[in-house]
């Protein structure tokens, strides 16, 4: 028996619970049908990310109020054992990872436009006043990343050209303003059904910050696996008119994705080195070695932005 079902049984009558393996966050997960018909997702942390699941939850709500299609919050509560529960609405569907190429890209720019059109309502929560400067931290954060690189032992084409550009063109975040951040926004993370947006997960790595920063997963990992999804959650967040300021601030955040996913990946996923790699060869391509602000697949999306 599962120590969150007694918490649980005195709420709801359990049908069936089925463990979540998929993803990389340290919570467990599971999903929990009801005898009602109602599906839940519970997710159960260690006791030492008590206030950081809080804040999780709490803003989740927040974002839920307003009007974003994600996971109703329903219950947050202490075990015994000290883990904590999140009790949230189940969303029913498959990842983008797996729906968007089993449809047309007329579906797929759709999806992607009203994943833009979310995203953009995410980013009107404005972020607490108290925060540290975006600009000063984000580029204390880079900086540290950069110095890790240079001595983790892995050597990646054009880095040093990469943090060149990077120096040249980081006075572009100054004065940027700071918003609400899912920060892992990208088809793994956004669920559909039936060929249509249902919504998005994951907010446990949410942050505060520019909210141009919510696209470097774009370049890293959405177009690999639509184009069109891309290009269509520009066009939903933008209403289909993408300003150049945006392009020039997105390739600066692109160039330090660069040294981030290869710590990521060294750290957190080995196994996933040479795959994340060959993202970031892709990205050195689609910018054209850093000397285009404007990606390759999207300069070549005149077909695309006809559907």
């Amino acid at each position: 028996m599962h120590e969150f079902q007694t918490f649980l049984l005195d709420k709801y009558k359990i049908q069936d619970i089925v463990q979540i393996h998929k993803g990389f966050s340290n919570d467990e997960k599971y999903k929990v049908s009801l005898k009602d018909g109602t599906v839940l997702l519970v997710r159960v942390s260690s006791p030492d990310s008590y206030k950081r699941k809080k804040d999780e939850f709490d803003v989740l709500a927040t974002v839920y109020r307003l009007g974003v299609t994600c996971s109703e919050p329903l219950h947050f509560h202490v075990l015994p054992s000290g883990n904590i529960c999140m009790v949230l609405g189940f969303i029913e569907g498959e990842d983008g990872e797996e729906a968007l190429r089993k449809h047309s890209e007329d579906i797929q720019y759709k999806m992607g436009f009203e994943a833009g059109r979310q995203l953009k309502m995410m980013h009107s929560i404005p972020a607490p006043v108290d925060l540290q400067n975006w600009y000063e931290q984000k580029w204390k954060k880079h900086m540290s990343y950069y110095e890790s690189y240079k001595t983790c032992g892995f050597v990646f084409e054009h880095a040093e050209d990469i943090q060149r550009f990077i120096e040249k063109n980081v006075d572009l975040l100054k004065n940027r303003p700071s918003t609400f951040q899912h920060d892992d926004f990208h088809p793994g993370n956004l669920i559909f059904h039936k060929g249509r947006y249902n919504g998005v997960i994951d907010f446990n790595r949410y942050d505060w910050g520019d909210p141009y920063h919510d696209f470097y997963k774009v370049g890293l990992f959405t177009t690999h696996v639509s184009v069109p999804f891309a290009v269509g959650q520009l066009h939903g967040y933008f209403d289909n008119s993408v300003p150049d300021e945006f392009w020039k601030i997105y390739t600066v955040y692109m160039g330090m994705s660069i040294f981030s996913s290869i710590l990521w990946s060294l750290k957190q996923e080995p196994s996933l080195l040479n795959s994340m790699i060959g993202n970031l060869h892709q990205i050195l391509k689609d910018h054209n070695q850093f000397t285009s602000h404007i990606p390759s697949w999207y300069v070549d999306c005149d077909n695309i932005d006809s559907l």
